[in-house]
């Protein structure tokens, strides 16, 4: 009977599991990009160091973020601009986190005194 379907053959829209991880891990690099910068602040004060693996972190999933928005555009348009908004939002922590590094720099300079201004006639 060709308008009946047995129960092995039953038909659903289920995603392959690749896809579904795919989405999951994209979610993730979206929460995880602007949340590294977003740590830099408070850390900033106690080390500098561990402030800056934070910044270098985020940079680096902010890059791979929009890689994978720009590979999703077409494909996946929502998926591609839910990454350009959270690119969009680490530009605007990298902004901010780059001050925090060169106020920092000034202040070490200004402490060692390499940035005293010698007027000659």
């Amino acid at each position: 009977m060709p308008g009946i379907t047995g129960a092995g053959s039953v038909s659903r829209n289920v995603r392959p599991l690749h896809t579904r991880m795919a989405k999951k891990l994209f979610i993730a690099l979206c929460i995880a990009a602007p949340v590294s910068f977003a740590l830099v602040r408070p850390i900033f004060p106690q080390s500098v160091s561990v402030a800056a693996v934070f910044a270098i972190t985020g940079l680096v999933l902010s890059g791979v973020l929009l890689g994978w928005s720009i590979g999703n555009l077409f494909h996946h348009r929502r998926r591609a601009m839910l990454g350009f908004g959270s690119v969009l939002v680490c530009f605007c922590f990298l902004v901010v986190v780059a001050d925090y590094f060169a106020a920092h720099e000034q202040r070490q300079r200004q402490s060692s005194g390499t940035n005293v201004v010698e007027f000659t006639k």
